[in-house]
């Protein structure tokens, strides 16, 4: 693991130099509260097809929101039939991922 943090440390520590970068998970771990919440509350989720209908929209609407588009925005505009979507990577972008 110590080499692997080594070979990537730019990409470890791009938080430090790049603000808009978050320095915590908390996005991964808030996408599942709501769900886990509903399920706690009401002890299931009627069918795995409505888990995956709540969570698409949930997906969409956080990707939107991440990206400066109000959610009423990006509702208004799937329901016209033209829905927002993220612009593609730049190549800085896919660069750190490899």
């Amino acid at each position: 693991m110590a080499r692997r943090l080594a070979a990537k440390a730019d990409q470890v520590w791009l938080f430090c130099t790049d603000f808009k970068i978050p320095w915590v998970n908390n996005a991964a771990e808030q996408a599942i509260r709501l769900p886990k919440r509903h399920q706690t509350v009401s002890g299931y989720w009627h069918t795995p097809t409505t888990l995956a209908g709540y969570l698409r929209v949930r997906s969409y609407l956080v990707s939107a929101r991440d990206h400066g588009i109000r959610a009423i925005d990006a509702i208004r505009l799937a329901l016209a039939g033209k829905p927002w979507l993220p612009v593609p990577p730049t190549a800085s972008a896919e660069a750190l991922t490899t």
